[in-house]
C-alpha cells in the first residue's frame, strides 16, 4: 500500500496547479471510501509543493490515501461573487448542473467540491424546483459531518468563492489511477472514450450485470432508488418491468452470461404468471399487461411482446411465443380502422379509458407488431403495422422525434421500402440534430433514436431509388451528433469516482443515473442507456462503411469545382429563428463570411454589428470601406441597411456564425490539419499550406485568427472544392476549437511558458492544448515534437483518444530526425521512417529545423512525396512580423532587420535569437527586445532568465523595451551592451546606430508597440 500511496502523491505533486494570491498556493481535496459508505473528505492547503507533500504524509491524510477508493481534486481557478449573485445565478441553472465547487472563505477552510454538493443533494430542492437552489436542511446535516460545526448562511453581501477543478482517482479494486475530466459538462468522471471497444464493452457488461442484479427471486425488480440518501422508489410500473427485461435480452445476446439468463427467466415467469390478464375475445385468445391504477397500457403490451420475441430470437425457446401472440391480439383489439390505437383500457372491463397518452405507446406498439411478424411471418401483423405507420404519417408524428418511432419504421423498412416510410424515418431526425448534439442532459433515448435511424439509412442507401429521399438528411451531421451523444452518455454512468460521494456507493456503482432528477437510478433509466449502447456497439463495428456512405453523399452534394457553398434559397433553413428584413430580389450564391472590413470578399455573407454585438463590421465601416454586401446578417432591426442587397435578422450572431462554420466543416471532403503549440504555430501553419499547394487546392488560416470565432470564420471561407485545409488552433477554448475543426491530423510544435497569466504552468498548458484531440476521428494522427516540454502529457492524451502518433525530434527515438545540420545551414538531411531526404530550411538554427520536420511529418502522413513537396519552401515568404528580412539601406551599404516583432514568449525569443546567431554576418549583431506579455506569476522569473541568457550571447548591442525588462536590467551589471529604449526612439536606433553588414533582431509582444513602429521600414 505504501508504494501505491507514494506513487499517487508523486503523480499529484507533478500535476497540481498553484492558485494566485490571496488563496492558498495549493489546495487539495482528499476523498476516500471503503466502497460501502459515503466518502470522507479532507481539505489540505499548503504554500509549497514540499509543504503539500508533508501534509499529505501526515497520519490523518495517509489513512484516507490508503483507502479502497481515493479521489484527489484541486482547484484550478477561482471566481469571487457575492452570495446574492450566486443565488441568482443558480436560479438560471438546471438542477444539479452547477459544475463548480464552493468555498465560504478565501482560505478554503470551509470548502466543498462539486462531488460533495451532488452526492449529498446540497443544491437540490426536489422535483418541483427545476433549478439549483441551496437545500439548507441537507447543507446543515452535511456541514456537521464534514466540518463538525453548524452551517452559517452567508449574508447576501458576503463573498463566496466558486472554483473549477481537476483531479485523479485511484481504484484499488482495479489497480489503476485515472485522470478525471476537468470542471464542465464532462467534469468529475474519468477521462473515458466510449469509441474504444474495450471501454464500451466494459460499460455494457457492468450495467447489464447491475440490471440483472435488480431482479429479485420472485422475478420482480428492485425498481429504483434515490442514491443521495439511499432511499428506494416504492411504486412499481409493469411496463418498465417488461421493457427492462427486453434490454436484458439484448445484453444476453451479446454477453451470453448465465447470470443474465437466470434473471430473464425469473422476470418472464413473473410477467406470464402474475402481471398479465388472459382473455378470450372474438379476435382470439388475448392477454393484457396489468399496471397500477387499474390500467392496461398499449405500451405495456408492446414491450412485453418485445421481451418475448427477443428472448425467442436469442435462445430459440418458443415457449414464450404463445404469450407474445396473445399480447399481440390484445394490441389488435386496441387498434382502430384508420390504424390509430386506443392507449389505455380499464383493466377490469377492457373498455377504452384514454385514446391518447403518449406517442411512446404508438411507436412501441408498431415496433412490437413488426417483431411479431419477424418471429411468425403472419401477414396480419405486417398489415396492422402499415395501417399504424400510415396514420403516423397523416398525423405528422415525425415532429415528436421519438426513438420508438425510429425503431418501428426501421423494422418496417426491412420488409417494405415504400419511400414514404423512409421519408418518415428521415424527417424523424432531420431537424433534431442540433438538439441531439447540444442537449446538456444525457437523454439516453436520443442515442437509441440515432442508432435505429442509422440502420434505416444504411439499408435505404442500398437502393438507388431511395438515395434522394435519404439525401434530405446531412449524413455527416447525423453521424457527428450520434457519436457525440454516445460519448456524452459516459456522463450518466456511476463510475466509482462519482458514486463515492453518495450514501451507499456499492449499491449504484455500474448503474446509470438521471442527473436532473436528483441522480435517480431506476430500472428503465439503466434500460435505455443499455439498449442505446448495445445498438451503438453494432454501429462501431460497421462505422467505416457508414463513413463511406457519408463521403459518398458529400461527393453527390459537391459535384463541381467552385460550386457555391450557400444560397439565399436555403440560408434560412440553416439558421432557425431567422427572418428576412430585406428579402433578396433573386437567388444569390454565397461562398464565405466577413466579420471585419479587411476580410471582405464580394460573395461573402457580412455580419453587421450594432452596439450590443461582440463582433461584426460596424454600420459606419460599411460605407467607409465601400462594402456593399449581397447578404447582411444582423441581430436587430435598427441601423442603416441601404448598403446591403438583402438583410437577414438572426436571434444570436455568434450562434449563426457557429452554425455556418459547422455546415462548412461538414461539407469539406478534404483532410483537415490542425496546428497548435506555444510558439511557431503560425509559421508552421503557413509552411504546411505552402508545401501542400504542390498537391492541390489549399485553404489555410487567414489573419492568424485562431480562437473559436476566428476559426469559425476561417472554416466559413474555405472553398467547397478545397483539397487540403490547414488551421491554426489556439489554446483558448480548445475543446470548442476541436469540435469546430475536427482535425484529421493534429500537429504539436512545442509546449513552453506562454500565456501563464491564464494557464498556471506548462503542464496545464499541455493538458489544455491536448484537447485538440478530443473531437478527432479514430483514424486521426497526432504529430508531436518528441523533444517538447510535457511530451508525456500530450502523448498520453493522444493514446487515450486512440490516435496514431508520429514524432519528430533531434534523436533517433523520433520517427523523423535530422542526420546532418549546421547552425547556419540552409538545408538539412532528414531520416523519415528510414528514408533520407535533403530538404531546405528557411533559416539557420534548431527551431527552423523543427518546423521543417513538422512539415515533413504532415507530408508523410498524407502520402505526399517529401522531397518535391518541401522543395517549395525555397519560395516560401514568411508572414509580416514573423521572421521576415527587411533590407535596411545605410550610408555605407545594406544591413538587415530580422523582423519577429509580432509577438513573443520565452520560447519564441530564444528561437529568434537562435535564428539570428545562425545567420552570416559581417557587421554587428544587435537586438531590440520588448517585454513578453501574459506570463502571470512567472513573468519576473522569465524576464530575468532572458537577461541571463542574453549576457552569454555574442551580441554587440541589446536594447530593451518595457517595464519588465527594465526591472531585470540590474542582472547584467555594468555591461555596456545593454540599454533601455523608449519604443518611440526605435527609428533613431535603426537609422543612426545600424551600419553596413549589421543584423538587428526586433522582437517583443504586440503590446510593446514594436510591430507598429516597424511599419515604415517594411514599406521602404
Amino acid at each position: 500500500m505504501t508504494t501505491s500511496v507514494s506513487h499517487f502523491i508523486d503523480k499529484l505533486t507533478a500535476r497540481v496547479s498553484p492558485l494566485p494570491a490571496p488563496y492558498p498556493r495549493f489546495v487539495v481535496f482528499v476523498s476516500a471510501t471503503d466502497g460501502e459508505s459515503r466518502a470522507r473528505v479532507r481539505t489540505i492547503t499548503a504554500s509549497s509543493i514540499d509543504e503539500l507533500r508533508l501534509r499529505l504524509e501526515e497520519k490523518g491524510s495517509m489513512q484516507l490515501l490508503g483507502g479502497r477508493h481515493v479521489r484527489l481534486d484541486w482547484p484550478t481557478s477561482v471566481q469571487e461573487v457575492s452570495f446574492s449573485t450566486y443565488k441568482a445565478a443558480l436560479q438560471k441553472v438546471k438542477r444539479n448542473y452547477s459544475r463548480k465547487g464552493m468555498s465560504l472563505d478565501a482560505g478554503f477552510k470551509h470548502a466543498v467540491t462539486e462531488g460533495e454538493l451532488n452526492g449529498s443533494a446540497l443544491f437540490y430542492k426536489g422535483a418541483k424546483t427545476p433549478h439549483c437552489e441551496m437545500n439548507l436542511n441537507n447543507v446543515q446535516v452535511y456541514w456537521k459531518r464534514r466540518f463538525g460545526e453548524a452551517f452559517e448562511v452567508p449574508d447576501d453581501s458576503d463573498t463566496v468563492y466558486l472554483f473549477s477543478a481537476e483531479g485523479m482517482f485511484r481504484d484499488d479494486d482495479r489497480g489503476e489511477v485515472v485522470d478525471l475530466e476537468p470542471s464542465g459538462l464532462n467534469g468529475g468522471r474519468r477521462v473515458f472514450n466510449l469509441m474504444q471497444p474495450d471501454n464500451l464493452d466494459g460499460v455494457i457488461r457492468e450495467s447489464a450485470e447491475y440490471l440483472a442484479a435488480q431482479v429479485k427471486d420472485d422475478g420482480l425488480f428492485h425498481y429504483g432508488k434515490h442514491p443521495c440518501f439511499d432511499r428506494p422508489i416504492n411504486h412499481y410500473n409493469t411496463l418498465r418491468h417488461a421493457s427492462s427485461t427486453y434490454a436484458l435480452c439484448e445484453a444476453y445476446e451479446l454477453l451470453q452470461s448465465p447470470v443474465l439468463r437466470e434473471a430473464i427467466d425469473r422476470s418472464l415467469r413473473q410477467i406470464a404468471k402474475n402481471l398479465v390478464k388472459y382473455r378470450s375475445q372474438p379476435s382470439g385468445a388475448s392477454a393484457f399487461l396489468m399496471d397500477r391504477g387499474n390500467e392496461v397500457k398499449l405500451g405495456g403490451n408492446a414491450v412485453a411482446i418485445l421481451a418475448c420475441c427477443k428472448f425467442f430470437e436469442v435462445t430459440g425457446d418458443k415457449t414464450v411465443l404463445e404469450l407474445a401472440l396473445r399480447l399481440g391480439n390484445g394490441i389488435l383489439s386496441m387498434q382502430q380502422e384508420n390504424g390509430s390505437f386506443c392507449h389505455i383500457l380499464d383493466a377490469e372491463t377492457l373498455t377504452p379509458r384514454e385514446d391518447f397518452r403518449t406517442v411512446y405507446y404508438d411507436g412501441e406498439a408498431a415496433f412490437a407488431l413488426m417483431r411479431l411478424y419477424g418471429a411468425t411471418g403472419d401477414q396480419r401483423w405486417l398489415d396492422a403495422t402499415r395501417r399504424a405507420v400510415d396514420d403516423f404519417i397523416v398525423k405528422e408524428y415525425w415532429q415528436y422525434n421519438d426513438h420508438w418511432l425510429a425503431y418501428c419504421v426501421n423494422e418496417l423498412s426491412r420488409h417494405d421500402t415504400d419511400p414514404k416510410y423512409i421519408a418518415f424515418g428521415v424527417r424523424n431526425v432531420r431537424d433534431y440534430l442540433p438538439f441531439i448534439r447540444e442537449r446538456i442532459t444525457t437523454f439516453p433515448t436520443l442515442l437509441e433514436l440515432c442508432c435505429a435511424t442509422r440502420l434505416l439509412l444504411q439499408r435505404a442507401l442500398g437502393d438507388a431509388s431511395l438515395v434522394q429521399v435519404v439525401d434530405e438528411l446531412d449524413l455527416d451531421a447525423f453521424r457527428e451528433a450520434m457519436e457525440h451523444r454516445a460519448q456524452y452518455l459516459a456522463n450518466g454512468f456511476f463510475f466509482p469516482e462519482v458514486a463515492m460521494h453518495f450514501r451507499n456507493p456499492a449499491s449504484v456503482t455500474g448503474s446509470f443515473f438521471i442527473r436532473h432528477h436528483g441522480f435517480r437510478v431506476r430500472i428503465d433509466d439503466v434500460e435505455h442507456y443499455l439498449s442505446g449502447l448495445i445498438a451503438y456497439r453494432s454501429y462501431l463495428k460497421d462505422r467505416d462503411r457508414f463513413i463511406e456512405l457519408c463521403d459518398q453523399q458529400k461527393r453527390r452534394r459537391v459535384t463541381a469545382a467552385g460550386q457555391a457553398r450557400w444560397s439565399t434559397e436555403n440560408i434560412t433553413d440553416l439558421l432557425p429563428g431567422s427572418e428576412w428584413l430585406m428579402p433578396p430580389s433573386e437567388k444569390l450564391e454565397l461562398n464565405g463570411v466577413s466579420i471585419f472590413a479587411s476580410s471582405f470578399r464580394e460573395d461573402d455573407i457580412v455580419f453587421v454589428r450594432h452596439a450590443d454585438d461582440r463582433f461584426g463590421i460596424p454600420y459606419k465601416e460599411l460605407e467607409k470601406n465601400a462594402i456593399f454586401p449581397r447578404l447582411a446578417i444582423v441581430s436587430d432591426n435598427s441601423g442603416a441597411f441601404d448598403q446591403a442587397g438583402s438583410v437577414l435578422r438572426v436571434p444570436d450572431m455568434r450562434a449563426a456564425l457557429m452554425t455556418l462554420a459547422k455546415d462548412a466543416r461538414r461539407s469539406l471532403l478534404c483532410p483537415v490539419v490542425g496546428v497548435t503549440g506555444s510558439a511557431g504555430k503560425t509559421t508552421v501553419t503557413s509552411m504546411i499550406a505552402h508545401c501542400l499547394g504542390a498537391a492541390g487546392k489549399v485553404h489555410a488560416t487567414r489573419f492568424s485568427a485562431n480562437m473559436t470565432r476566428g476559426l469559425a470564420w476561417n472554416l466559413c471561407c474555405a472553398p467547397t472544392d478545397t483539397q487540403y485545409c490547414v488551421l491554426e488552433m489556439a489554446i483558448g477554448q480548445m475543446q470548442d476549437n476541436s469540435r469546430l475543426a475536427r482535425p484529421d491530423i493534429a500537429v504539436f510544435t512545442n509546449i513552453h511558458p506562454a500565456h501563464l497569466a491564464y494557464h498556471t504552468n506548462t503542464a496545464t498548458i499541455a493538458q489544455k492544448k491536448a484537447r485538440i484531440f478530443s473531437e478527432m476521428p479514430d483514424q486521426g494522427v497526432a504529430i508531436l515534437n518528441r523533444d517538447m516540454s510535457e511530451y508525456e502529457i500530450v502523448e498520453a492524451a493522444a493514446e487515450r483518444r486512440g490516435l496514431r502518433i508520429v514524432t519528430y525530434g533531434w534523436s533517433e527515438t523520433a520517427d523523423i530526425f535530422p542526420t546532418s545540420s549546421e547552425p547556419s545551414a540552409m538545408q538539412v538531411t532528414l531520416n523519415v521512417f528510414g528514408d533520407y531526404h535533403i530538404v531546405p530550411t528557411l533559416s539557420g538554427g534548431r527551431y527552423a529545423v523543427d518546423n521543417v520536420m513538422a512539415v515533413a511529418a504532415v507530408a508523410n502522413v498524407l502520402d505526399q512525396p517529401i522531397g518535391p513537396m518541401l522543395e517549395r519552401l525555397t519560395t516560401f515568404a514568411k508572414d509580416v512580423g514573423r521572421g521576415q528580412i527587411i533590407d535596411l539601406a545605410t550610408s555605407e551599404g545594406p544591413a538587415k532587420i530580422l523582423d519577429h516583432s509580432y509577438n513573443a514568449n520565452p520560447a519564441s525569443m530564444r528561437a529568434a535569437l537562435d535564428e539570428m546567431l545562425a545567420m552570416p554576418c559581417c557587421g554587428k549583431r544587435m537586438v531590440v527586445l520588448g517585454d513578453m506579455a501574459e506570463l502571470g506569476e512567472q513573468s519576473r522569473a522569465e524576464h530575468d532568465a532572458l537577461l541571463n541568457f542574453l549576457k552569454e550571447k555574442p551580441l554587440d548591442a541589446v536594447y530593451l523595451v518595457g517595464d519588465e525588462l527594465k526591472a531585470s536590467l540590474p542582472l547584467v551589471g555594468n555591461d555596456p551592451r545593454f540599454a533601455i529604449l523608449d519604443v518611440k526612439n526605435l527609428e533613431g536606433i535603426l537609422t543612426q546606430q545600424v551600419t553596413a553588414g549589421d543584423i538587428i533582431l526586433v522582437k517583443g509582444s504586440n503590446s510593446t508597440g514594436l510591430f507598429q513602429h516597424l511599419s515604415g521600414f517594411r514599406k521602404a
